[in-house]
């Protein structure tokens, strides 16, 4: 009977790992109105962080939304600018916080389930009276979307792909402490 009990035990804990990844990295393709941007992201299941590379300027989004903060980094110029996740320079940068801040002021409608890159994910539509805004398909075991579809522009998306499991490394979820706050202007904040 023991040695029952251990192999039942042995066996639900190699099932864990498939229930959740709980931290992983991918790359996103974020396109709007068919400009193309390419973003690494980081999960580690309540926040997540997007490097890019835009125009010779290399930055960090940090997004926290149980704390309603993000910090945007240049980090050629060590500078952070801290903003609210739910705010409208989150909402412009950050795809999955325009939908979620749309939402707010909308109505989600649940479409039912459907399998994108392997990922079983939730199908929602998010619509503002008769307009539908976005498609989304969220993953659960993600805890992020795996796809989401705006329809306001043509060639309007967000996709992940290449999705791996990830060793989270805290530090890519704290601001170093020689970057200066800057306000909306990039002027440095002065402490009262």
């Amino acid at each position: 009977m023991k040695k029952r009990n251990i192999i039942i035990c042995f066996i639900a804990l190699l099932f864990l790992p498939a229930v959740s990844i709980g931290q992983w990295q991918a790359n996103m393709i974020n396109s709007i109105s068919g400009g193309e941007k390419h973003y690494k992201v980081y999960s580690n299941q309540n926040q997540y962080r997007y490097e890019f590379d835009e125009d010779g300027m290399s930055g960090v989004v940090i997004a926290n939304p149980e704390t309603n903060i993000s910090a945007i980094m240049l980090l050629d110029e060590k500078k952070v600018h801290y903003t609210a996740t739910d705010g409208r320079l989150s909402s412009m940068n950050d795809p999955v916080q325009a939908y979620n801040n749309y939402k707010a002021h909308g109505e989600e409608k649940i479409i039912g389930n459907e399998t994108i890159d392997g990922y079983e994910c939730i199908k929602t539509e998010l619509h503002q009276g008769e307009q539908k805004l976005f498609t989304q398909w969220f993953s659960e075991k993600l805890n992020f979307p795996v796809k989401l579809t705006g329809h306001w522009a043509e060639n309007t998306y967000m996709q992940l792909n290449d999705v791996q499991d990830w060793d989270v490394d805290p530090a890519l979820f704290v601001v170093p402490d020689d970057f200066i706050e800057v306000d909306d202007n990039l002027d440095p904040v002065i402490p009262e």
